[in-house]
């Protein structure tokens, strides 16, 4: 439980409360957008597992495979030819908000699939299976603000 010296102190707490959240939040928005970047990075080249309602990565086509390999890329890397959807994926963040994407038009095809290709999500796996650990962060940020544990 905080506990305050005086009145002075306590209005000092709370006064600055509102713009301590906005900068925490910020700062745990950043951290949050690079946590899901890492891990929608990670996934390329690796087949990916059901997570909720999206369904296991299938295996890549033999044809697909036997093009890669002339191409000299690793035969069974899924999304990893020459890593550039995977090394287009960025992050933005400012105060109220954070955007993970990737800046090549084709990545929405991969992340939904075609009429030719199977989907192979890695933004939706991610939004997902990081959930719970972005709303700790967030939450965590701005209870410390709103309630740390400092003596004043």
């Amino acid at each position: 439980m905080r506990t305050f010296r005086d009145m002075d102190s306590f209005v000092k707490q709370f006064s600055s409360v509102p713009r301590r959240v906005t900068t925490a939040q910020a700062r745990a928005l950043d951290r949050c957008a690079r946590l899901l970047e890492k891990d929608i990075k990670g996934q390329f080249g690796h087949y990916q597992p059901s997570i909720g309602e999206l369904l296991a990565w299938k295996p890549l086509a033999e044809a697909t495979m036997e093009e890669r390999k002339a191409r000299g890329y690793a035969p069974n890397e899924p999304l990893l030819a020459g890593g550039e959807l995977r090394d287009s994926v960025s992050h933005q963040s400012d105060a109220s908000r954070a955007i993970v994407g990737s800046t090549l038009e084709y990545a929405r095809w991969i992340e939904n699939g075609t009429f030719r290709t199977p989907p192979r999500p890695t933004f939706g796996r991610t939004a997902i299976g990081k959930a719970k650990d972005v709303a700790k962060i967030i939450g965590d940020a701005t209870t410390k603000e709103i309630g740390g544990d400092r003596q004043l």
